[in-house]
């Protein structure tokens, strides 16, 4: 029943001018193009980072580095405690360390250490993963 149109079809391609068949082709490559980017761009993952925090008095402070982004930061996990949306803390940060004021219910799970480990979990778009930070 299916006939080979491969005769059909080049005739058509040759009534086209080449040069709306470059044009075309060129706009299709942009356009594609320009998805592709976009993709990687709005394409978030889940990235955590790990680090240490000193505990003095109800203030948890750790160093800023450049993979910290506080407006990125979705939740963390402190010495291994369940999840704390960064929603529902007070952060505070100056030129060298990001200050977090936590609840005494925490102070009370981390057991008077000073040093505890904490796992900081923020979006990053597959663009700063693949790149890194483009500022």
């Amino acid at each position: 029943m299916i006939k080979n149109r491969d005769s059909e079809t080049a005739k058509v391609l040759k009534s086209i001018p080449s040069w709306i068949l470059r044009w075309g082709i060129l706009i299709m490559a942009i356009i594609v193009s320009v998805v592709i980017i976009s993709s990687i761009e709005l394409v978030h993952f889940q990235y955590k980072f790990s680090t240490n925090a000193h505990i003095e008095s109800e203030y948890l402070t750790f160093s800023k580095n450049n993979e910290i982004d506080i407006e990125e930061i979705e939740y963390i996990l402190i010495g291994g405690s369940k999840p704390i949306k960064i929603n529902n803390l007070n952060i505070i940060t100056n030129k060298k360390n990001i200050i977090i004021k936590i609840s005494p219910d925490y102070l009370d799970m981390l057991e008077n250490k000073s040093i505890v480990k904490v796992d900081i979990y923020q979006k990053k778009s597959l663009l700063e993963i693949i790149i890194g930070n483009i500022n």
